[in-house]
């Protein structure tokens, strides 16, 4: 599997930092943002959230998702899941960072797309390239 990490800034970093994470200005509800990250886990179609292309199988599993505090500059996410479709991870926290940030909006928006496996969503949030880090790839038979 791999594990891949987000740096989400909700506080301006030192120049040195600043290209290591994604500024994210919206106020955001930090707990609601958790329970949205957590719809994703498990076996779903990811179709979704991939970059649109039709030979390639969309299911895909995700381990386990976790949010914790950078106490210095805002928060890290983990995303731990067997392989990855183009765009994934980027457009999971996209979505999740735009339905925590907007009152109106709920979880069941996530649910109702890995639910229906026909739909490719053209305009999902995708979040940005710089946060984005792979952490490490564990092969069979290895511990962490």
């Amino acid at each position: 599997y791999k594990i891949y990490t987000y740096h989400v800034f909700t506080q301006r970093p030192c120049p040195k930092k600043q290209r290591y994470g994604y500024m994210y200005w919206h106020a955001l509800n930090r707990k609601k943002l958790y329970d949205v990250l957590q719809v994703f886990v498990g076996t779903h179609d990811f179709k979704a959230f991939s970059k649109k292309n039709g030979e390639v199988d969309t299911i895909r599993t995700i381990i386990a998702i976790d949010v914790e505090d950078d106490h210095e500059l805002g928060f890290i996410i983990t995303i731990k899941g067997i392989s990855f479709l183009q765009y994934m991870v980027r457009r999971i926290v996209g979505s999740a960072l735009a339905i925590a940030s907007d009152e109106q909006r709920s979880k069941e928006e996530i649910v109702s797309l890995l639910k229906n496996n026909n739909v490719f969503v053209k305009n999902l949030p995708k979040a940005p390239a710089k946060g984005l880090c792979l952490e490490k790839i564990v092969y069979q038979g290895e511990s962490i």
